[in-house]
């Protein structure tokens, strides 16, 4: 595995962190989270739009 694999690995898992932290702040404050974050984490932005708040 070459440097560049290694870097791009470790890039790929500190940014699925901040996505799911993104998420998890939004859904916190009752906000959309940012769709791209979403797509991201392997949900879908339109289904997550439709679930209900209590």
């Amino acid at each position: 595995m070459s440097s560049r694999d290694q870097s791009s690995r470790l890039y790929r898992a500190f940014q699925l962190f901040a996505d799911a932290a993104a998420v998890s702040a939004a859904v916190d404050a009752r906000r959309q989270p940012p769709a791209g974050a979403l797509t991201r984490l392997g949900i879908d932005p339109e289904a997550f739009g439709r679930i209900r708040r209590f």
